[in-house]
This record gives C-alpha cells, sequence and structure tokens, in this order.
C-alpha cells in the first residue's frame, strides 16, 4: 500500500465553500501557514484499524462510531475522486464529537488490538515487503499525533480534511 494520508484544519466556513464547490480543495496548498495539517504518512489505515478494533478504511461505509470516523468520515467530496483523491471531512462540532471519544482511548487498549499478522492479512500494513517492520510504537506514536492535532481543532473551532493520495 502505499498512499499517504495528510489531514488539514479548516474553518467551517471554508469547509461549507468546499462541500458546495469540491475542486476549491484544489486550491489548498498545506504547507502554506495558513493551514495547520499532519501526514500520516502509509500509517493511517494502521490507526484506523487500531482505533476500530481490526476495521480499516474499505470498511468506512459502515461506520458508526465517532472514533471509527477519525481518519476517513464517510463524509466523502466524491467529485475529487476524478483528480485520484480521496477526500473526507468533518464538521467542527464533529472534531468535538471525536476528540472526546478520543481521550478516552489508553495505549493498553490500543496495544492489545495491535496483530501484525492480521493487519497484513486484512491489507492494512504489507509488514513483509518492509526491512523495518513497523511496530506497535510507530503507530502509537502516529496516534498521538492525531489526537494532539484533533485536540487543537476541537480547542480552536476548526473542522478537518483528511485526504489520501
Amino acid at each position: 500500500m502505499g498512499l499517504r494520508a495528510s489531514i488539514i484544519q479548516l474553518d467551517q466556513e471554508y469547509l461549507e465553500k468546499i462541500i458546495i464547490n469540491q475542486t476549491e480543495f484544489l486550491n489548498i496548498d498545506p504547507s502554506e501557514n495558513i493551514y495547520k495539517s499532519i501526514d500520516l504518512d502509509k500509517s493511517w489505515d494502521g490507526i484506523i484499524f487500531l482505533l476500530s478494533n481490526g476495521g480499516t478504511y474499505r470498511d468506512s461505509k459502515k461506520v458508526v462510531t465517532n472514533i471509527s470516523r477519525i481518519i476517513l468520515s464517510g463524509q466523502n467530496l466524491t467529485e475529487l475522486d476524478n483528480y485520484g483523491i480521496t477526500a473526507s471531512y468533518l464538521t467542527s462540532k464533529q472534531v468535538k464529537q471525536c476528540i472526546n471519544e478520543l481521550i478516552k482511548i489508553t495505549e493498553k487498549k490500543l496495544y492489545s488490538r495491535f496483530d501484525s499478522k492480521l493487519m497484513s492479512d486484512r491489507g492494512v500494513y504489507d509488514f513483509d515487503s518492509f526491512i523495518m517492520n513497523p511496530d506497535f510504537k510507530h503507530f502509537f506514536n502516529y496516534y498521538q499525533i492525531v489526537k494532539e492535532f484533533y485536540n487543537d481543532a476541537a480547542k480552536k473551532g476548526k473542522a478537518t480534511l483528511t485526504y489520501i493520495s
């Protein structure tokens, strides 16, 4: 799997503009200082796996909890599919709901869900193709980055937009 994920914080008003005119997303440059963003590299599906107790991005149509929506919400910007981009968003209200769930999750709980063989079998992460296989700490470190990012977004009343390409 070579797909990388990034998440951007946006003002709710700008997100609403993007929802109406989805190609407006193409004007965003995450490297500009006006956007706070994080790059999850290829670890994003591993984070989904740990948070949803074995789910993957392919399960996003079955999303039911706030926590399983943290990376891919199921609220997709489908016009961007034509550009080879998978993008979904959370409103500022949904971001606040998600962080309330994220802060309840312990390292011990996530560790109990880590299973590199199952992750590989489900296509979450191809451990066999890497010289140095990522361990639980690798995914947990990215999870911590995501949690801090969402906590910051919630405090600032920001919406988020995740894109995978």
